[in-house]
């Protein structure tokens, strides 16, 4: 008779579930799902799920590591993996293609801007380049 106390066994977690996972926390909270649109899922080890960020920003590091975001993520792979997930980050710097000096300028006022920030929070979107000039 095997009398060994065994803690709970690691949860099985695969990079093709990842989007169940980003659903579950769409549900909770859509504007970090938004964040981690871009994210590329891995399994580092054992119960965990690694998450490689290609353009990490300060404030995305900021949203990402945040207790209560890190918790609802956790809580996520866990509800689809099984037993306890930990989720990691790999921030790269990923250098954005060259624009023209006026163009970035104005994307740049228009993201510094409070009420687009909160916009683009409430609904998950981005500023991006039209190939417009004004």
């Amino acid at each position: 008779v095997d009398t060994t106390v065994r803690g709970p066994a690691a949860a099985d977690v695969s990079v093709d579930r990842w989007p169940e996972v980003l659903d579950r926390i769409r549900a909770e909270r859509p504007s970090l799902a938004a964040s981690l649109a871009e994210a590329v899922p891995s399994v580092p080890g054992s119960g965990e799920l690694g998450l490689r960020l290609p353009n990490g920003t300060r404030f995305h590091r900021d949203q990402l590591e945040d207790r209560s975001n890190l918790s609802l993520m956790e809580n996520a792979a866990t509800a689809v993996f099984g037993s306890g997930v930990r989720v990691m980050f790999e921030f790269a710097g990923g250098a954005a293609p060259p624009e023209k000096p006026a163009s970035a300028s104005r994307r740049s006022s228009q993201i510094e801007d409070p009420m687009v920030r909160r916009v683009l929070d409430i609904f998950g979107g981005r500023v991006e380049e039209t190939g417009r000039e004004e």
